[in-house]
């Protein structure tokens, strides 16, 4: 039996966190979220969990600096150990990312590339095309993409129009035509038709014909990823892309930069249930309906409703005689949208900001390097949040002339510094801070530290 090539994944855990808003946001995008419809798993996890069981590379990931540390622990709590974790300064698209995690790889390591905001339900269909994908790959020297059959006329997905399939490789064709995301009449004619797939945004390529082709056709891209990396700073799993050179690399999809242009692409078609979680409308279709084919997820409720999607974090939520209608509730904001326009958040949230509101980027969970702080609730006289700090990073606050905390330790172990003082807390332990003190609050274990702060 011959041997099979080195397979790498590379996750894209990028993105701009904006189509599921209110409960997605740029410092909490939707690949970090556990969509109940789909799984108890965060979309990344679920993405890494697909490829854990396999005699694969451990993957490359590649994340927004930001989310680093909670990208990293969403891995660690499946126990997951990735071959690294690639940190952008900032997000260029797709076709840099994946020339970053080829410049890292051998040459002939075939990378199998998946964004980690995608939903796939049907695991095994997705290994069976994986396994058609890379003996294209092996045997032809193919680029090769995944499209799915599409089940309506969608407006939100690019389509492939695919031509001619292989004796050789049964269940792989040759790719006639991409195309951009079309209006409703031309995704109509395309279902009527036929002949057509839903873009998947999966590839599998060898790193090295996947940066032939990119020298090709965006020589640009791979002179400036290898500058990012000549630069690149390493702490432990973490490889930090110089900012100035990453910078400069032209934002292209690997579609436009490559898969328009290569007379090498291939396409896999596969049924496996699959979408990339793109509007809140996607969660209605995927979601449990009730008999009046309502989804409803939290503290919500529907009377005398159709075809509606429910979504309430806290607040107790009631629709009644609505019908294709989605309402999202959160303790920040709530959005109430026709089902049918539910790809336009993303334009929503462009208003919102221009009419100069921010609730849509400043969200009460905020995810920065040290950890994750959640506003629980807040009003003139006091504030009570939620605090998860990274194992042995540390936070120093100044002093507060008029604000008394408590610190109450959930799980986990401090070490706290209050003013010349310093001592350590444990699970269900607190202590006080009172006015005109400094302070400092570390993580001084091996786990996350989970503190409620209480201010008032």
């Amino acid at each position: 039996m011959p041997q099979l090539p080195l397979i790498q994944p590379v996750i894209l855990s990028g993105g701009a966190g904006t189509r599921l808003w209110p409960v997605s946001c740029r410092h909490f995008p939707k690949q970090l979220m556990a969509l109940p419809v789909t799984s108890q798993y965060s979309l990344l996890q679920q993405t890494a969990l697909r490829i854990a069981e396999k005699e694969f590379s451990p993957p490359i990931v590649l994340c927004n600096e930001v989310h680093r540390f909670v990208v990293a622990e969403h891995l660690r709590a499946i126990a997951l150990k990735p071959s690294c974790i690639v940190l952008e300064p900032e997000g260029r698209n797709t076709a840099p990312a994946v020339a970053i995690a080829a410049l890292l790889t051998l040459p002939e390591v075939v990378l199998l590339v998946m964004p980690s905001d995608h939903v796939i339900l049907y695991k095994d269909r997705f290994d069976t095309a994986v396994a058609k994908a890379v003996a294209a790959v092996v045997q032809h020297g193919r680029i090769v993409t995944f499209g799915v059959p599409p089940r309506q006329p969608e407006t939100g997905y690019g389509y492939i129009r695919y031509g001619a399939g292989w004796t050789e490789l049964p269940g792989v064709y040759e790719v006639e035509q991409f195309v951009e995301k079309p209006d409703l009449t031309t995704a109509q004619q395309f279902l009527t038709e036929g002949g057509y797939l839903w873009n998947s945004g999966l590839f599998a390529f060898r790193a090295s014909h996947y940066l032939e082709e990119l020298d090709r056709f965006q020589p640009g891209i791979t002179t400036a990823c290898r500058a990012a990396l000549q630069d690149m700073s390493r702490d432990c799993e973490f490889y930090h892309l110089s900012y100035q050179p990453f910078r400069a690399v032209p934002s292209v999809s690997i579609d436009h930069a490559i898969m328009q242009h290569t007379k090498h692409a291939a396409v896999v078609p596969v049924d496996m249930g699959w979408s990339d979680v793109g509007s809140w409308s996607t969660l209605w279709e995927i979601g449990q309906k009730d008999s009046e084919e309502n989804v409803l997820h939290g503290n919500s409720l529907a009377i005398s409703s159709h075809r509606s999607y429910v979504h309430s974090d806290k607040t107790f939520t009631v629709v009644f005689g609505v019908t294709d209608l989605i309402v999202v509730v959160t303790s920040d904001a709530c959005l109430v949208i026709p089902r049918e326009q539910s790809q336009n958040v993303g334009k929503v949230v462009d208003l919102i900001v221009q009419k100069g509101y921010h609730s849509s980027h400043l969200p009460s969970k905020k995810i920065n390097t040290l950890g994750v702080y959640n506003t629980c609730r807040k009003n003139r006289s006091f504030r009570v949040k939620e605090i998860v700090l990274h194992p042995k990073e540390k936070i120093s606050f100044k002093e507060h002339q008029y604000l008394a905390e408590y610190w109450i330790i959930i799980h986990g172990t401090a070490s706290v510094s209050r003013g010349p003082k310093t001592f350590g807390l444990s699970t269900g332990h607190s202590t006080k801070i009172p006015p005109g003190i400094p302070h400092t609050l570390e993580n001084n274990g091996q786990e996350l530290l989970h503190i409620v702060d209480i201010q008032l």
